[in-house]
């Protein structure tokens, strides 16, 4: 009966359904952004932003998106670090506008007026590892004379940054669709055909999937309160491809004879050399479900980004001496055991770190795109780097 119930819901959501017939013709025009895939794809957006405020890029603006973007900044900023009025009466025309300069996503600099603006855009991901602190650092060092430094934080709702006092100034994407609309209107008679469109465009664009006020969002909360567990049902078996990618890491271990896989999960995948299974000192792990490994080959899938490790887990106290040689060879031998700080943690440390996949490679990817990327990495592992490291943990003297 509640199986009948579910049928009969997604035969709702799905015919007769004025209100979903009126969502397909709002997101049914051609859109270019759409056709590139770049809809999701946080670098494309700042690559995009980046060009608008750039005097310099050939859109026929000169510096006046630049200026309308600071202007609207410091209107919504608590308390702004320089007067919207000096933004309006300054030229930025020699303004300076650079992508991931020390991670940062977009870093403009007028050397006339002594303005910094610094812009990290978030999207998809939140804030890690104190980044926006890192970066405005980042600017305090590159232009200790700076006049100004406006730094912004541009979120689909304009959330503020973690930190209550982080001199951020959070901006949405509402705004910035606003801004570019505004600037296209204002300046319509002195921009190109395929300028115009390109701006229309991606206005349309984040107000079909990023901004949360738009009439679209609107019909799709309504669409949703109607039909709640026709799309409920539809979101628990939609494809998952952090689980896919998962399960494609297990299949890769369980083809390689000398490996055994012992954890399988969306998020992490650990497995063992058959000879390590041998050696006493390798299996007093007390730390992993359903395995006594000390040591294993871990990949860790995280939500933007892959790594492949070489775990060390957690044993009895009295085992505490054996994690303390194996880290003391590991550290001893920084050319094999790469990519990891020598820190030996109570519980859980790395001796070897390898990225698989980072955020850039995630971008609209399916899992076929992202097999590519892992298949020449694992088997360069396997071949290249698997051997030297179990031949140094072979030579380890445990008494």
């Amino acid at each position: 009966m509640h199986n009948q119930n579910l049928i009969r819901e997604l035969e709702s959501f799905v015919v007769n359904n004025p209100q979903l017939d009126q969502l397909e013709r709002l997101i049914a025009e051609f859109n270019i952004f759409e056709a590139i895939g770049a809809v999701r794809q946080e670098l494309r957006h700042s690559d995009f932003l980046s060009f608008m405020l750039n005097p310099a890029e050939k859109h026929g603006l000169d510096d006046r998106f630049l200026k309308a973007f600071l202007m609207r900044v410091l209107s919504v900023a608590d308390e702004p670090p320089i007067s919207p009025i000096r933004i309006n009466v300054t030229n930025f025309s020699s303004a300076t506008v650079e992508r991931e300069t020390q991670n940062v996503d977009i870093l403009i600099h007028d050397a006339d007026s002594s303005i910094v603006c610094i812009i990290e855009n978030k999207i998809f991901t939140g804030e890690h590892s104190n980044q926006l602190t890192r970066y405005y650092q980042v600017a305090q060092r590159r232009y200790p004379g700076a006049g100004a430094i406006i730094p912004v934080f541009l979120t689909p709702d304009g959330v503020p940054p973690q930190d209550e006092d982080s001199p951020y100034i959070p901006l949405s994407y509402g705004d910035l669709a606003e801004i570019i609309e505004q600037v296209r209107q204002a300046q319509a008679s002195m921009l190109g055909t395929d300028v115009n469109t390109i701006m229309r465009h991606y206005v349309t664009m984040l107000r079909r999937y990023i901004v949360s006020d738009s009439d679209i969002a609107e019909l799709c909360q309504q669409i949703y309160r109607s039909h709640k567990a026709a799309i409920d049902l539809i979101i628990e078996h939609m494809p998952d491809l952090r689980q896919d990618l998962s399960d494609y890491l297990a299949y890769l271990v369980q083809n390689q004879a000398e490996l055994i896989l012992f954890r399988h999960t969306k998020s992490y995948v650990n497995c063992v050399l058959r000879e390590w299974q041998e050696i006493q000192e390798l299996n007093l792990g007390i730390g992993w479900s359903g395995s006594s490994a000390s040591l294993s080959i871990e990949f860790v899938n995280g939500q933007d980004q892959l790594n492949l490790y070489l775990a060390l887990g957690p044993v009895e106290d009295e085992n505490q001496y054996i994690r303390e040689i194996l880290f003391e060879h590991a550290s001893s031998n920084r050319d094999v055991f790469t990519g990891c700080r020598p820190k030996l943690y109570p519980k859980w440390s790395y001796l070897y770190k390898m990225p698989l996949l980072r955020r850039k490679d995630f971008e609209d990817a399916s899992l076929d795109d992202l097999a590519q990327i892992i298949e020449p990495r694992w088997q360069h592992f396997l071949r290249d780097v698997l051997p030297q490291l179990h031949y140094h943990l072979m030579q380890i003297q445990f008494k």
